[in-house]
């Protein structure tokens, strides 16, 4: 007769379980969001990388003389002109941020805590950027001040004129939406349920 003890499976443990009911589920909003950084910040940050090395590998003269020729440039407000007159040290930032966008976005998608203050950071200071630009070209920087090509007609000239009226208030409207779909962005990564997922994830 057998008198072999039954082999009992152990139970499993109370906490780890609750622990793991309770875990929220993954946001398809947050993983979106996140793949969708990750590919413009790879994207962009590729784009500004050669963009330095192409000016890296210009002369400073040969820059200043290139601006200096451009109509349009010359007309162009200050603050603008400052971007350009050190475009080195524009590309050079932008990578920078770039890079920390697509890292964050790595986080995010990996539920890691400090990526969803460090996204919101960043896309705040995006919005910021867009407004500050907005402005400021509609403050200090008019069509009109760009002059049509040479030789242009009369009816040509006002031709280009409404042209690049639609491209800057069309800009203008652009970079509005933008950033009001960055401020939905930031709420929504702001909201208790996002906090909780983030709060139960990620180290």
């Amino acid at each position: 007769m057998n008198n072999e003890t039954p082999i009992q499976e152990s139970a499993p443990d109370a906490p780890s379980a609750a622990a793991a009911a309770a875990k929220p589920a993954r946001s398809t909003f947050v993983t979106v969001v996140a793949w969708v950084f990750i590919c413009l910040g790879a994207a962009f940050a590729l784009i500004s990388g050669v963009e330095l090395v192409g000016v890296l590998l210009l002369s400073e003269k040969t820059i200043q003389t290139a601006v200096n020729n451009s109509d349009a440039l010359a007309h162009m407000p200050a603050y603008n002109r400052f971007f350009i007159d050190h475009l080195g040290l524009t590309l050079g930032l932008s990578l920078i941020a770039l890079l920390l966008l697509f890292a964050t976005a790595i986080g995010l998608l990996k539920r890691k805590r400090w990526a969803r203050p460090t996204l919101i950071v960043l896309l705040g200071l995006a919005v910021i950027r867009y407004v500050v630009a907005v402005t400021m070209q509609l403050l200090y920087f008019s069509p009109a001040s760009i002059p049509a090509p040479p030789n242009a007609s009369a009816a040509e000239a006002a031709s280009y004129q409404s042209m690049m009226s639609v491209a800057m208030y069309g800009s203008a409207i652009f970079s509005l939406a933008i950033a009001a779909v960055f401020v939905w962005i930031m709420v929504r990564l702001m909201s208790p349920s996002i906090k909780a997922e983030f709060g139960q994830q990620g180290g």
